[in-house]
């Protein structure tokens, strides 16, 4: 991006950014295990280059959808000062064959609000009586010398797709591009305009358009495409997305929730869409995480729209 598109770039961000929101923390661990066991381990405590883009308003998750949740407790009183239910790859995984036959380790993050003073970190999962227990609890201290402050390092490739105002009141959609090289990625700036016009022509995104930003970022690709292994197929893509997760040909996954988290820290977000240079049918959604779509296919709006659902509301619906 040239430096003064740059230079309005950041403009539109620190408008955009609500200046009583406080800066975004991530905490990201490793979650590892088989079917029957299952551990935590903190990889790291990170400061966000920019405000956390939620509604500090709606501090407590009433809705609690996801088969994990996570809370921010006070040590002293016990208060949840923040609290949000997720999905996670592991969370599958945990289901196949495979977890009875061998251990893996995820990478995974939550993020929140800056807190002043040390807290509690407590993830809690579904137990076998569909109640949330508690599974790992960390003690944070947000002013430890360690904890990592990021800058906004792929700032230059964030473009503005719809623009509804503070981030702190607006549903926040950043849509990622991946296996798009240098010569592609105006290709996929149209696209993902495209595709943000097919989610808000649909009930009730179409309702509700005023209330979501859209953001679309592609940091630029070696080679075009991404991964898909039953085909003798793989990509060094800048997002590791690949077909074929847990050996379903069409489950598009990127297992690198590492290099995502440190890229996507340069824009506001609270839900994320990967779109895959690829032709091929094929998407995946787990709530609260991320969604993907192959953005050449012949169905890709379906796609966009479906896979989305999964990821922004838990929904069920299959085909």
């Amino acid at each position: 991006m040239k430096r003064p598109a740059l230079i309005l770039l950041l403009a539109i961000l620190a408008a955009t950014a609500s200046a009583e929101n406080p800066p975004t923390m991530r905490v990201d661990y490793y979650h590892s295990g088989n079917f029957e066991l299952e551990l935590f381990s903190l990889h790291r405590v990170v400061r966000e280059p920019l405000p956390f883009p939620g509604n500090l308003q709606q501090p407590i998750d009433r809705t609690l959808r996801g088969k994990y949740a996570f809370e921010i407790v006070e040590p002293e009183s016990g208060r949840v000062a923040w609290s949000r239910s997720f999905s996670s790859i592991y969370g599958e995984w945990e289901t196949t064959g495979e977890a009875r036959e061998m251990n893996r380790t995820f990478h995974e993050s939550v993020r929140f609000p800056l807190q002043d003073a040390p807290f509690d970190l407590v993830v809690r999962k579904r137990d076998a009586r569909n109640h949330f227990a508690e599974v790992w609890r960390s003690r944070i201290d947000p002013g430890d010398y360690l904890v990592h402050e990021e800058s906004a390092a792929f700032a230059s490739d964030v473009v503005p797709i719809v623009n509804n105002g503070d981030p702190a009141i607006k549903v926040d959609l950043l849509i990622l591009g991946d296996g798009y090289t240098v010569d592609e990625i105006d290709t996929f700036h149209a696209r993902a305009r495209e595709l943000a016009d097919a989610l808000f022509s649909v009930s009730p995104f179409r309702e509700r358009r005023n209330d979501f930003n859209v953001w679309a970022m592609a940091p630029v690709a070696a080679q075009s495409g991404v991964s898909r292994p039953s085909t003798g197929t793989y990509r060094e893509s800048p997002f590791g997305a690949t077909y074929d997760a847990f050996r379903s040909e069409r489950y598009v996954l990127t297992y690198d929730n590492d290099t995502m988290r440190r890229i996507v820290s340069s824009a506001p977000y609270d839900f994320i869409e990967i779109l895959t240079n690829t032709d091929t049918y094929g998407g995946g959604g787990i709530y609260g995480l991320y969604s993907t779509a192959a953005a050449n296919s012949d169905w890709a709006d379906y796609l966009f729209i479906h896979e989305f659902g999964h990821h922004f509301a838990g929904l069920a619906d299959e085909y």
